[in-house]
């Protein structure tokens, strides 16, 4: 698996996941949609929790209940959550005892993570705040040095 291919979609992971949320309305952390559906913050808090066990294809560690948090504290934690994945991409090798290899981790939390941020975009249109268009391939998403 290519280790830069992987990285460009982290950063585009990111720039979707602000993009969606930048000027999100009052009260969107706690929207829900009924039947059992995630808020955007639960979402936002489960985004995390992908990345966190991503980096567990580098750094073993024990998968951990997440502090509750505000919507700004949450949405920071899943960026930092990013920067760590990432820097564990670009400087480590995969760990011997990895619970999955890197195509593993792409086909399994990272490209959930995509349908995630969907999910937050179709809460931004019924919160009455359409995410404003945007042509994703021609967006400048920049991989960290």
């Amino acid at each position: 698996m290519d280790i830069a291919t992987l990285r460009h979609m982290l950063a585009g992971i990111r720039f979707r996941f602000v993009h969606v949320c930048e000027d999100a309305p009052d009260g969107f952390a706690e929207l829900s949609i009924g039947q059992g559906a995630r808020t955007a913050l639960e979402l936002t808090d489960h985004l995390t929790q992908l990345a966190t066990f991503s980096l567990q294809v580098f750094i073993p560690t024990t998968a951990q209940d997440l502090e509750p948090a505000s919507w700004e504290a949450s949405y920071q934690r899943f960026l930092a959550a990013l920067d760590a994945l990432d820097d564990a991409l670009a400087h480590r090798p995969p760990a011997e005892d990895s619970p999955m290899t890197l195509a593993q981790m792409l086909h399994g939390p990272l490209l959930d993570m995509a349908t995630h941020i969907g999910q937050l975009a179709l809460l931004r249109r019924v919160a009455g705040s359409p995410v404003r268009r945007v042509r994703y391939w021609q967006a400048e998403v920049k991989v960290p040095r």
